[in-house]
């Protein structure tokens, strides 16, 4: 839940939706 925090700070919704992409495709490779 640390990139809703920087999703936050940016205000960018596209850079959340991004970072959230790339979490889950970290979580699968893990």
């Amino acid at each position: 839940m640390v990139y809703i925090g920087v999703c936050s700070l940016l205000g960018s919704l596209t850079v959340c939706i991004y970072g959230s992409n790339i979490r889950e495709k970290y979580m699968d490779q893990t």
